[in-house]
């Protein structure tokens, strides 16, 4: 009971702080950021981990979006809409936009920018394509019914969300065997999505 509500009153102030939370871990995974301080610019120096702050609260909204829809007798397809509609039109926008620039500069084909704004170069390996994120929880997004359905069933959440880190590790050791390896930014963020939704699974 404990440990519900401490999850509960977790998400409840995670759910609240979500905008600021994000903002704060964009500033964080900002690169080129620089403070003057030294105690300050090498913590800035672990900015990565902004993106898995991305990811866990990601995790932890759709699973929570999940488990309201089910109890409405929501449509799967409603629960993909949502994040498309949400995410597309402002990703095309930049990415669209950022590939024109660059096609303008001869940096890149039209070839490139068509598979740039597809959203699924990251799994063809495309060079000079867009950066891996928006792929990758797309990916996730995908996935999410998965999850929500292995977390319900499961009398031990905490456990899958443990069993999650050497699967993450094994799924990325046998990319290598595959010659698919480039996929690594996702395969390790399995973990963190798993995390987000241990507080709405307990």
């Amino acid at each position: 009971m404990e440990t519900k509500l401490l999850c509960a009153s977790s998400y409840g102030l995670l759910s609240l702080y979500r905008s600021r939370l994000m903002g704060l871990a964009m500033l964080f995974h900002a690169y080129e950021l620089k403070f003057g301080l030294l105690p300050l610019d090498a913590f800035k120096a672990a900015g990565f981990a902004g993106v898995d702050v991305f990811f866990l609260l990601s995790g932890m909204g759709l699973y929570v979006s999940l488990s309201q829809a089910n109890k409405a007798g929501g449509l799967l397809s409603a629960h993909y809409a949502r994040p498309a509609v949400r995410i597309l039109p402002s990703y095309w926008l930049v990415v669209g936009t950022y590939s024109l620039w660059l096609r303008l500069c001869g940096r890149i084909s039209l070839k490139t920018a068509a598979w740039s704004m597809s959203a699924l170069y990251y799994w063809f390996h495309i060079p000079g394509s867009f950066n891996w994120y928006v792929p990758a929880l797309l990916a996730f997004y995908l996935l999410s019914p998965l999850f929500f359905r292995m977390f319900r069933r499961s009398g031990h959440p905490l456990a899958l969300v443990l069993a999650a880190f050497p699967v993450s590790y094994g799924l990325y050791r046998l990319s290598i065997a595959l010659e698919l390896n480039y996929m690594e930014d996702f395969l390790y963020r399995i973990p963190t999505f798993s995390l987000g939704a241990l507080p709405g699974a307990v």
